[in-house]
């Protein structure tokens, strides 16, 4: 115990709980996270497909002409949409929007409180490693003992039940 943080019964410090609720929050499962993600990937790829039409980017385009001002366009859409989705969210709403359909809330790991910017900016980084590993980096979320992915372990975040 650090700072002389009381302990309770559960073993939990104080410092420890959550910042939203009070009580220690149990982790996300594996399986809930994996949905959650499922159904942020294709909310993403509805957004950036409509970015692509308020844009008037024409994606057959890129298959015919190998014009780089359409790829540029393409590659910005593609950039912008997921980052601004996943950051903007984890920042205002500490989850993206299939975290918050199950109640799974994104949290400090060391406070169980609020996230940072900087921790959101983090953990998209972190995700953007688990997409150039190949997904090797969400083994983590599969641990028992404390289910965290790399971009969770570079952030410092947790998910949790709420």
């Amino acid at each position: 115990m650090k700072n002389g943080a009381a302990m309770d019964m559960s073993g939990v410090t104080e410092e420890r709980r959550c910042g939203f609720c009070g009580s220690a929050p149990p982790y996300a499962d594996a399986g809930m996270r994996v949905l959650a993600a499922a159904f942020d990937m294709v909310v993403m790829l509805l957004l950036v497909m409509l970015a692509m039409v308020l844009a008037d980017v024409q994606v057959w385009q890129v298959a015919v002409n190998s014009s780089a001002g359409i790829w540029a366009d393409v590659m910005t859409i593609v950039a912008v949409v997921p980052f601004m989705y996943c950051v903007g969210c984890w920042a205002v709403f500490g989850a993206s929007p299939g975290k918050m359909l199950l109640s799974l809330q994104i949290v400090d790991a060391a406070t169980h409180g609020e996230l940072s910017v900087w921790q959101c900016l983090l953990r998209y980084i972190g995700c953007v490693l688990n997409v150039l590993s190949f997904g090797f980096g969400i083994l983590g979320i599969f641990s028992a003992t404390r289910p965290q992915g790399w971009h969770d372990r570079l952030a410092g975040t947790l998910v949790v039940r709420h």
